[in-house]
């Protein structure tokens, strides 16, 4: 009798203790998948952060031998005064070839910094190769790192997938309206002046009363598909330049206008606006205009700026 007592006693201390493990394990890998489904949420950095935050972006085009190597550091800042400040420094292995400061609205920051920090690190491979190029990416928010991360490139091939298109995107970002900003002084430009800002090989045509000189193909920088420069023949300066944005790159109404607020709009009212010619955002200057052509489609893109001195 003691023995069947006994054995019915471990019996039920098993059953007990069985569903006690069983809840345990369950509990452990609820736990477990909680933690693993559950990502570290991206921090987004907003205008109030901005004194606080540090961008680092630096390239360069592998080991090449001199004069041909170049290495570049983009450095953004935000001072405690909430000003912000961008420089470019270009180098070879000895000394600064290149030293420039960008104007930078704290939109641009913005759109720059969650850019960085909403990289993905997916690795494609893990190994570089000789003479590789390479890119690394860093944001400090104080004395905290939010982001590292670096890739090499061989043969076209980045190590991590998502800095393939990261240059563009800051090119869009920051450069372009730089580039804009550089024909300020376009009716005191020559024709030489503003190629060698748009980086274009101009070929002259002959036409009665413009000397026109044409850029396409690639004759001309990275943001454009051509490029047109109509100079009155009275004149050897300023006149019209017409620039033909690329497809992909990307610049849309709303940054015209976080960079231009007091840009007036010519929004005229159609039946069908498919077919509708595009409309412009105007700049006026002392000395003519600058306009941004959008076209009627919904996309909202830029897809031409025309800068014009002539009266």
């Amino acid at each position: 009798m003691v023995i069947v007592i006994l054995l019915c006693i471990a019996v039920i201390c098993s059953f007990v203790l069985g569903n006690h493990l069983r809840k345990a394990q369950q509990d452990f890998s609820a736990g477990r998948k909680i933690v693993s489904l559950t990502p570290k949420p991206i921090p987004k950095i907003t205008i109030n952060d901005f004194f606080n935050v540090q961008f680092i972006y630096l390239t360069n085009n592998g080991s090449l031998p001199p004069p041909d190597h170049r290495e570049s550091t983009l450095i953004i800042s935000g001072s405690s005064k909430g000003l912000i400040t961008a420089t470019q420094e270009v180098r070879d292995y000895n000394k600064v070839l290149e030293k420039k400061n960008f104007n930078i609205t704290s939109d641009q920051f913005e759109d720059i910094i969650n850019l960085a920090l909403n990289l993905k690190s997916s690795l494609v491979s893990a190994e570089g190769c000789p003479g590789s190029s390479t890119q690394s990416v860093k944001v400090l928010k104080k004395e905290e790192t939010l982001l590292a991360i670096s890739a090499d490139s061989c043969g076209n091939n980045p190590t991590y997938q998502s800095l393939s298109g990261f240059s563009s995107k800051i090119n869009k970002i920051l450069y372009f309206f730089d580039l804009i900003d550089s024909l300020e002084k376009f009716p005191n430009l020559s024709a030489d002046d503003v190629a060698k800002i748009l980086k274009v090989d101009w070929v002259e045509k002959s036409e009665p009363f413009y000397v026109v000189k044409e850029a396409k193909g690639d004759n001309i920088a990275e943001f454009f598909k051509s490029a047109e420069l109509r100079i009155p023949r009275e004149i050897d300066k300023g006149g019209l330049l017409i620039l033909d944005l690329k497809d992909d790159l990307g610049i849309l109404e709303k940054d015209v206008l976080n960079k231009y607020p007091k840009a007036v709009g010519e929004l005229i009212n159609v039946t069908n606006p498919t077919s509708a010619p595009p409309y412009d955002w105007m700049v006026e200057k002392p000395w003519g205009k600058i306009s941004f052509q959008i076209p009627r489609d919904g996309t909202k893109r830029v897809i031409a700026v025309f800068i014009d001195s002539i009266d």
